[in-house]
């Protein structure tokens, strides 16, 4: 009996050390939890998930090269002295060794997103014009342009501003009036209430196309903005995005904040293009410029021909058919 009662001693005596190890174990974990945020730097390296094999980031990396070199061929300069671009589209985070640009309708709402993800995680609050000029011309950093197919984009600035569910749909509207658009309006989609949009998708790109006014900058090429020809060394294509952005950031082992989510946004409005596949893209983008006039889609090649040859993309005026996505 004492045998028995000496076992069952020792027995209580190791569950209940066994409760305070586990008490304190989850005590830790919490605490860890709790540290990582806003308030105070992060205490691991956040890495991307290995969602690729070597061979298959070996697909992406080659695809990197090739279009960074389409775009160095273009470029007759390539100069280092620090990001530029117009609206503050272009940002760096010198602490994270980034730098990115990427155009309104090019995916400008998530990068923008990305880059508070980045700061409030680390804590990081300003930096000194020399330190940003320092990132961009850093062989070591990654600076990352981020590019549309034009007739692609296009489509997406009218689906957006255009829209009568969008809240400022009404704005951009008129002020495309004041500035020609109500001489191609014939549609008269604004007082047609089974219509999504204030403006036919054919109204719109005529006015775009055959039209001398300076228009809203959603409505003009996006290289205004992100000048391709600076010390980017990878170029992000949105049509291929949600691929390239984990190839990217795996390659180059990033540190991305756990608290972001790497897929691309679900924002859309009718018509929008979303996350369709290319397929779906080409099929859409043929279906609305069909009813263009070859004119009009000559003048739109045109004008846009340059966003076309610095990133590989391509426009068929016959077809209507967009191309280029995957180079």
């Amino acid at each position: 009996m004492q045998v028995i009662m000496s076992i069952i001693g020792v027995t209580i005596v190791l569950l209940f050390l066994f409760e305070i190890n586990l008490a304190t174990s989850i005590s830790l974990t919490t605490e860890k939890v709790e540290r990582v945020g806003r308030d105070s730097p992060p205490t691991e390296k956040s890495l991307v998930p290995n969602e690729y094999s070597h061979d298959e980031l070996k697909v992406f990396t080659d695809r990197f090269a090739r279009r960074l070199n389409l775009l160095q061929n273009q470029c007759a300069e390539i100069p280092k002295n620090g990001l530029r671009s117009t609206k503050s589209l272009g940002k760096v985070i010198p602490e994270a060794n980034l730098a990115f640009c990427a155009a309104w309708k090019c995916s400008s709402t998530y990068w923008g997103a990305l880059y508070k993800s980045i700061i409030d995680y680390r804590n990081i609050t300003q930096w000194t014009p020399a330190e940003r000029v320092a990132t961009f011309s850093d062989p070591s950093s990654t600076r990352v342009l981020i590019v549309r197919h034009p007739m692609v984009r296009l489509v997406s600035s009218w689906n957006e501003k255009m829209s009568k569910h969008h809240q400022n749909g009404a704005h951009y509207y008129k002020s495309s009036l004041r500035v020609g658009l109500d001489k191609y309006d014939t549609h008269h989609w604004s007082t047609d209430s089974t219509k999504s949009h204030y403006v036919s998708f054919h109204n719109f790109a005529t006015w775009v196309a055959l039209d001398a006014h300076q228009k809203n900058r959603h409505f003009e090429p996006a290289i205004k903005m992100c000048p391709p020809c600076q010390n980017f060394n990878y170029i992000i294509k949105v049509e291929t995005m949600n691929d390239d952005i984990f190839a990217l950031f795996q390659k180059t082992q990033f540190e991305v904040p756990p608290i972001f989510d790497l897929g691309t946004p679900k924002r859309s409005f009718d018509n929008g293009i979303g996350q369709k596949s290319t397929t779906a893209i080409v099929n859409h983008i043929k279906s609305l410029y069909k009813g263009v006039s070859k004119v009009a889609l000559a003048k739109l090649k045109a004008k846009f021909q340059r966003d076309l040859d610095y990133f590989g993309y391509t426009f068929d005026i016959e077809t209507s058919e967009p191309g280029g996505f995957e180079i």
